[in-house]
């Protein structure tokens, strides 16, 4: 069974940051920035721009037999490259977000995109 999130954008990739926006989806709201939620975006990132095998993300992602949100052992490999979260607006039904990672490598591969519903599951 999945879980609707929401809408959310990736704006910018550049160097070792990825910006954007994320609308949580029924006015919930959004929560705090921590390294999960920063994996999270990473994921979806990877995911918008065809899962190329062929990037750091992609060769993380090679190394596990489900690699989604739901395989504990790749979220935690992807929490491990992320260097800082911030959401702008914390605690509210949007927020513009900004993931730093450790490496700028890791963001080879992803481009910008936006979509408007995102599921978990």
């Amino acid at each position: 069974m999945a879980a609707r999130l929401g809408y959310m954008s990736i704006d910018e990739i550049a160097g070792d940051t990825l910006t954007g926006h994320f609308t949580s989806t029924y006015s919930m709201n959004v929560g705090t920035a921590y390294a999960a939620w920063g994996s999270a975006l990473l994921y979806f990132a990877w995911i918008q721009s065809g899962k190329p095998a062929d990037t750091p993300i992609g060769r993380i992602a090679a190394r596990y037999p489900r690699p989604d949100w739901f395989n504990q052992d790749f979220v935690k490999e992807l929490e491990q490259s992320v260097e800082d979260v911030t959401f702008q607006t914390p605690n509210t039904p949007s927020t513009r977000f900004l993931v730093r990672v450790c490496d700028p490598d890791l963001l080879a591969g992803l481009h910008t995109s936006a979509w408007e519903d995102y599921y978990f599951g």
